[in-house]
Order: C-alpha cells, then sequence, then structure tokens
C-alpha cells in the first residue's frame, strides 16, 4: 500500500509532502495505518470535498472582480478573501487564500481513490488518518 499527501498554501505557500509505502515501516504501523483508513471509510469519501457553499454554483452566478489566465481558468476574488477559480468547464474550486489544501492518495491493490479538501472541510473521520501521517517520523 501507498500513501501520498501533499499540503499546499499557507501564508507563504509552501508544498508540502509525504508518501508512505508500508514495505517500508515497521508491521504495528501498517496494522495502525490500514485500520485508520478502514475507520476513514476512505474509499468511499468523494473526491472533492468542500465546506463552501459554492459546490454546486455555477460561476457565471457568483459576483465578484475576475480575470481569465491563459489556461482558460477564470480566477476570482470575493471581498472575505476567498479565491475562487473555475475552468471553462464550469468545475469549480473554492479556497482561501492562506488555508492549507490537501490531496490524499490511498493505493491498494488493484484499488487507488484520491480525495481533495481544504483545512476547513476535513471530514471528522479523516482526521486521525491525516494527524498519523503528519506526525510519522520522515
Amino acid at each position: 500500500m501507498r500513501i501520498y499527501l501533499e499540503r499546499t498554501g499557507g501564508l507563504v505557500g509552501n508544498i508540502k509532502t509525504r508518501t508512505v509505502d508500508t514495505a517500508n515501516i515497521p508491521e504495528n504501523e501498517v496494522y495502525t495505518l490500514e485500520q485508520l483508513i478502514e475507520v476513514a471509510d476512505f474509499f468511499h469519501i468523494p473526491h472533492n470535498v468542500e465546506s463552501s457553499n459554492l459546490t454546486s454554483a455555477n460561476y457565471n452566478d457568483i459576483p465578484m472582480q475576475s480575470y481569465s489566465n491563459s489556461d482558460d481558468t477564470l480566477v476570482s476574488a470575493k471581498s472575505d478573501d476567498t479565491l475562487v477559480s473555475a475552468k471553462s468547464d464550469d468545475t469549480l474550486v473554492s479556497a482561501k487564500s492562506d488555508r492549507f489544501q490537501y490531496e490524499l492518495t490511498v493505493e491498494d491493490q488493484d484499488k487507488q481513490h484520491t480525495v481533495v479538501f481544504s483545512e476547513t472541510s476535513i471530514p471528522d473521520t479523516l482526521r486521525p488518518l491525516l494527524d498519523w501521517l503528519n506526525n510519522l517520523s520522515a
């Protein structure tokens, strides 16, 4: 089993990554990791976890200052420092500019699943797994 965690954002915009391969950690840690993934019901968590009410909105319906960049992404800023970006296919992403964003991928034999979330939308069932990964010795 392999776990990939990427954390981006924060005040200085650092990127922090963590990769765990169960072939390289002690057996008791493998057991703990497997239990955390099972308890989190990780493979049934939606790909995108958002806490914002913007998830079902079409970006054309949101009043804000906007500009388009070179990859056809509409990037907008609201007065509360929320950044919203939307691709031309109306995919909507919202994040506070100084908040952490996470991408967590688990590969286990023939299945792979990725979950994307912000620090304000971490599913409660996923917090113990995230804490374990963050506290694991490098």
